[in-house]
C-alpha cells in the first residue's frame, strides 16, 4: 500500500485519501473496521502534440487503436486504422512516427489507463499489461518515453512533436493540451466532462458493482466504471476516495469528522478544482451512510 494506505491502517493518521478503493482481500482482512468514501470524480484524458491537427478539432480514438498504439504496432499517425476512426482529418494526419508517453513511476493513472485498455481490446492488451507500472511493448521499438508524475508526462507531450500521452484531466486543461475523443462501450466519441463523467458513475452504480453503504466491498467499483455502457458516458473515469475507521477512541474527533464528511457532500461540490467533478447524488447518498456508521469506542482499525 502506498504511505498514506499505510499509516492510516497504523494508526499514525485518522483518515486518508486514495484513488483506488482496498482490494478484495485487504476489504476482508479490515472488514468492519474501515468506511471508504467515494467522494470525487475524475478522468483520464488521452493528450496528443500534433501540429497538423487543427485546435478545434479533436481526434477520435478507440481502445483498441491505443492498445495497439502502446504496443508499438501502430508506428504512423497516417495509419490507415487512426484514417478510420477520423475521416474529417484523413488528408492532415502526417507520415510522422507516434511518440507513445507513459508513466515511469507507480500510479494510479496507470492503472486506470490500462484498465481501460485491456476492457476496450482484451485480445490486444491483456490482463498482463494491467497495472500500477506495467513493462511497456512500445518501448521496446524506441518509440515509448516515461516521465515521473502527471507532470512529467505533460511536459514531454507539449515539448515533443507527435507525442501522444495519457495524463488526468485536470492536467489536460490546465496546460491547454489538445484532447482526444474515446470511443465508448456504445461506440460513441465523447469527450472527459461533467456530463460523461457523471454518466459513467451512474451506470457503474446501476451496474449493481458498487456497495449500497461504505462499509462494503468497493473493490470491483473500478471494473465497473471504466468502460461503462450508457451512449454519454466517458470510458475513462474512475473515483477518488476517503477512508475513514469505523470506531475511535476520541468521541470529538468522531464528530469531526463527521462534520467534515457532511460538508463534502453537501457543500464540497462548490468547491471542486477544475478537471475534477463531483459525485451524482446517488453517491452522495451512499457516502453519508457515513455519519451513521462512525462511532466512539475503544477499538480501532
Amino acid at each position: 500500500m502506498v504511505p498514506g494506505k499505510n499509516n492510516f491502517f497504523k494508526g499514525l493518521t485518522d483518515f486518508c485519501g486514495s484513488d483506488p478503493p482496498l482490494s478484495h482481500e485487504k476489504w476482508l482482512k479490515y472488514k468492519g473496521k474501515v468506511l471508504q468514501l467515494p467522494v470525487i470524480l475524475g478522468a483520464v484524458a488521452v493528450v496528443y502534440n500534433v501540429p497538423e491537427i487543427p485546435e478545434d478539432i479533436h481526434l477520435n480514438l478507440s481502445g483498441k487503436v491505443l492498445a495497439l498504439i502502446y504496443r508499438g504496432e501502430i508506428e504512423y499517425w497516417d495509419d490507415s486504422r487512426i484514417k478510420e476512426l477520423n475521416p474529417g482529418l484523413a488528408d492532415k494526419l502526417p507520415h510522422e512516427k507516434i511518440i507513445a508517453v507513459h508513466r515511469s513511476d507507480a500510479s494510479g493513472t496507470t492503472q486506470i489507463f490500462t484498465t481501460f485498455l485491456h476492457k476496450a481490446a482484451p485480445r490486444i492488451w491483456p490482463v498482463e499489461l494491467v497495472g500500477k507500472t506495467i513493462d511497456w511493448p512500445v518501448d521496446r521499438t524506441g518509440r515509448g518515453i516515461g516521465g515521473k508524475g502527471n507532470s512529467g508526462v505533460t511536459a514531454i507531450v507539449i515539448n515533443t512533436k507527435y507525442s501522444i500521452g495519457y495524463v488526468e484531466l485536470a492536467y489536460a486543461l490546465k496546460n491547454n493540451l489538445a484532447v482526444a475523443a474515446i470511443r465508448n462501450r456504445e461506440g460513441i466519441f465523447v469527450l472527459p466532462s461533467t456530463k460523461t463523467i457523471q454518466s459513467a458513475a451512474k451506470h457503474a452504480l446501476e451496474a449493481g458493482l458498487i456497495p449500497t453503504s461504505p462499509d462494503g466491498d468497493f473493490s470491483r467499483e473500478l471494473d465497473a466504471i471504466i468502460y461503462a455502457p450508457g451512449k454519454n458516458s466517458y470510458p475513462i473515469t474512475a473515483f477518488s476516495h476517503i477512508f475513514v475507521g469505523k470506531t475511535y477512541k476520541d468521541k470529538a474527533k468522531a464528530e469531526a469528522l463527521k462534520k467534515l464528511i457532511e460538508w463534502i457532500y453537501t457543500n464540497g461540490s462548490k468547491h471542486i478544482v477544475e478537471g475534477y467533478v463531483a459525485v451524482p447524488e446517488e453517491i452522495k447518498d451512499i457516502g453519508l451512510k457515513a455519519v451513521e456508521l462512525i462511532d466512539c469506542k475503544l477499538n480501532r482499525v
